[in-house]
């Protein structure tokens, strides 16, 4: 039986119960439900794994109403019908928990062994979909100012940690080159904002034989596009609590893989919007992200540890990179 802080034993069984009652309720002809394990567990909810008449399901189940209320809105957005979503919400269950399933596709999370030009192109077909849903509004430079001086003393002081990585000193200087890229470009990082995921990482793409998806959409946003493609490289040197651990395990990330995957997807991209300043930017959220869970990782339990410096490092080279390639070849 599952080990969960939220449930007893006895409670997983009245669940299970439960939620095969509830499911009839409202019209669907389930025979069985079994709760198969805990996938994880997020900042708002805990994730499970739950078989439904021999199809994959995720059941997540929301600590925080608030959260629950803003993903539910999101996944009506996103989510195809064929896909299945029920609501069941604490008022109307025994638990007092906000709870949503949602079928996922019979694949796996993006591993090494599918870092493949076929899935990276079937990933590129989909965030080209979700990214062309744009807005009227604009992005704000002064709020991407903003973002990186509000990491500036968490990050320096975190790089007290990383005497034989990089210094306080050299952190600081980072920034202040960063900082002046955005002022030169200001007017070139104003673009029009598109729908965006908003937490794309390995763990939230699965690679199933017909297709790519993306799952976990509780941070879905509009924004900058290329903050979706920064995030999730900056995040393959993510470490976490449940197996697997990391993306390429203890050999660590290999840049040819990853560069080999993301290559394509930023082709595509400055082939499908035509926007002159994509490279330019897109180092540029690297640099952003890579700062933010550096700094963020200061009063953390991650505090030190080599993901973090991992992330930092991974960040500032894809930033120098690409604004050196921009000069040659954009």
């Amino acid at each position: 039986m599952i080990k969960t802080d939220l449930f007893t034993k006895d409670e997983l069984i009245e669940l299970q119960a439960d939620l095969l009652v509830a499911l009839g309720r409202q019209g669907f002809d389930i025979e069985e439900i079994r709760l198969i394990g805990v996938k994880g567990h997020g900042y708002h909810a805990t994730v499970f794994s739950v078989m439904i008449d021999d199809n994959h399901h995720v059941l997540k189940v929301y600590r925080e109403a608030q959260a629950f209320e803003r993903e539910v809105k999101h996944l009506y957005q996103v989510i195809p019908k064929d896909r299945f979503l029920f609501v069941w919400r604490a008022e109307e269950n025994r638990f007092d928990y906000n709870i949503v399933i949602v079928e996922v596709p019979d694949g796996q999370e993006l591993r090494p062994k599918t870092l493949t030009a076929q899935s990276s192109e079937r990933l590129t077909e989909q965030l080209i979909a979700l990214h062309s849903l744009r807005s009227r509004r604009r992005v704000s430079a002064k709020s991407l100012k903003l973002r990186i001086e509000e990491m500036r003393p968490l990050a320096l002081e975190h790089a007290k940690e990383f005497a034989d990585y990089i210094t306080p000193e050299q952190v600081a200087a980072d920034i202040e080159e960063v900082k002046q890229y955005l002022r030169d470009n200001r007017d070139k990082f104003r673009v029009r904002k598109s729908r965006t995921h908003g937490d794309l990482w390995w763990s939230n793409i699965i690679v199933a034989e017909e297709a790519v998806y993306m799952i976990d959409w509780e941070r879905l946003r509009f924004a900058d596009y290329l903050e979706d493609l920064a995030k999730m490289r900056v995040l393959f040197h993510f470490v976490r609590r449940s197996d697997p651990t990391t993306f390429f395990g203890r050999k660590g990330v290999s840049q040819d893989k990853v560069d080999a995957f993301m290559s394509p997807i930023l082709r595509a991209y400055r082939h499908s919007f035509s926007d002159p300043m994509l490279l330019g930017r897109y180092g540029f959220y690297c640099f952003l992200y890579g700062l933010t869970f550096f700094g963020n990782y200061v009063y953390a339990d991650k505090k030190g540890t080599l993901e973090a410096i991992n992330m930092y490092l991974e960040g500032r080279a894809q930033f120098h990179k690409h604004n050196e390639r921009r000069s040659t070849s954009e």
